[in-house]
């Protein structure tokens, strides 16, 4: 008897160590999307940098914006258990005058952060506010001094 206690003892240990397993790889299972997003509002904000003018202030309250909801982003890919880099398939560049252009690599971010999954600590969540306070910001600034 004490062989298939000690068997028995063996096959549940094995079992809780393959759940612990299964949990930790869907932990982050969703991280391509937080990358993704954070590469789009990367480069809105070098979009927004190119920009030629200050646009009556909305452009460096964009780039403000969206810095922070990059850091919300890398917050929340840190509290998944993500690492803090990863692959994803990078879509292809907006094409056009630098303030439409960040205005595209923002919504593109927004896209991503409303399709990941999880709230990520609830840093996803201010991670897509930050994200689309920042379009509001580059649609004044587009009103105020041109799409370039």
């Amino acid at each position: 008897m004490p062989g298939a206690t000690l068997r028995s003892t063996f096959a549940a240990s094995l079992a809780a160590l393959t759940l612990a397993t299964v949990g930790v790889g869907t932990a982050h299972a969703d991280q391509p999307r937080m990358y993704s997003a954070r590469n789009d509002l990367q480069q809105a904000v070098g979009a927004l940098q190119a920009a030629l003018d200050d646009k009556g202030g909305h452009r460096v309250t964009a780039i403000n914006l969206a810095q922070q909801a990059i850091d919300q982003v890398n917050l929340g890919i840190q509290f998944a258990g993500g690492p803090p880099d990863g692959d994803f398939a990078p879509p292809p560049p907006p094409v056009g005058p630098a303030m439409n252009n960040a205005d595209a690599w923002l919504q593109m971010a927004v896209g991503e952060l409303q399709a990941a999954e999880d709230n990520k600590g609830g840093h996803r969540v201010s991670a897509l506010n930050l994200a689309q306070q920042a379009i509001d910001e580059v649609n004044q600034g587009i009103q105020a001094g041109g799409p370039f």
